[in-house]
C-alpha cells in the first residue's frame, strides 16, 4: 500500500508542475482578483454584479481575453509541436476553477465585512422579480414565481457565492470551447 501512495504523490507533484496547471492557475489568479475588484466596484456603485444581464456580463470579455492569452502562451511556448482541443479545455478548466475560488472566497469575505452587500443583492433581486412582465411569470409558472419571492429573504452569502460560481462556470465553459477551437494547433506533417 505505501508503494501506491508514493506513486500517487509523485503523480500529483508532476501534475501540479505541468504547464497546463501552473499557467492556468497564474491566469486564474489574475482573473479572480480582477473579477473581485469588479464585484466590489459594482457593489459600491449600487448595482449587484450577480443581477447583470448575462449578455452584457463583464466576465465574457475578461474570460475571453485571459483564456486567449493563456492558450496562446501554452501553444507557443510549451506545446510547440501541437496543442489539442482537450489541452485547451483542461487549461481553461484550471483557469476557471482558480478564478471561481478567488472571487467566490472574496465575495464571502466582502459580505462578512459589509453586511449591506447581501441586503443590496436581496433587495435588487426582489425588485427585479417584481418588475417581471405577466407573460414571463406565466411562462415560469405562478407557483415557482411565488416560491422564489418567498425564498429571497432566506438568501445567504453562500447562495450568492454559489450563483456567482455557477454563472462563471457557464460563461467560462462556452468561452473555453471557442478559444480552444480557435487556438488549437495540429501537429505538422513533415514530407
Amino acid at each position: 500500500m505505501p508503494f501506491l501512495t508514493t506513486i500517487n504523490i509523485g503523480f500529483m507533484i508532476r501534475l501540479l508542475k505541468h504547464p497546463m496547471f501552473t499557467v492556468g492557475v497564474r491566469y486564474g489568479l489574475i482573473s479572480g482578483f480582477m473579477c473581485l475588484c469588479l464585484v466590489i466596484t459594482f457593489y459600491y456603485f449600487g448595482k449587484s454584479p450577480m443581477l447583470i444581464n448575462p449578455y452584457t456580463d463583464f466576465r465574457i470579455l475578461l474570460f475571453g481575453a485571459l483564456i486567449f492569452f493563456l492558450l496562446k502562451e501554452l501553444r507557443d511556448y510549451y506545446f510547440v509541436e501541437a496543442m489539442y482541443f482537450w489541452q485547451g479545455m483542461g487549461a481553461s478548466f484550471v483557469f476557471i476553477l482558480s478564478t471561481v475560488l478567488i472571487s467566490s472566497l472574496g465575495i464571502i469575505i466582502l459580505g462578512n465585512i459589509s453586511p449591506d452587500f447581501l441586503t443590496q443583492y436581496t433587495t435588487q433581486l426582489n425588485e427585479q422579480l417584481l418588475r417581471l412582465p405577466a407573460e414571463t411569470i406565466e411562462q415560469i409558472g405562478n407557483d415557482v414565481y411565488n416560491n422564489n419571492l418567498k425564498l429571497i429573504p432566506k438568501t445567504t452569502l453562500g447562495d450568492v457565492a454559489l450563483v456567482y460560481t455557477i454563472q462563471s462556470f457557464i460563461i467560462g465553459f462556452f468561452v473555453s470551447i471557442i478559444m480552444s477551437v480557435f487556438l488549437k494547433r495540429a501537429p505538422t506533417l513533415e514530407k
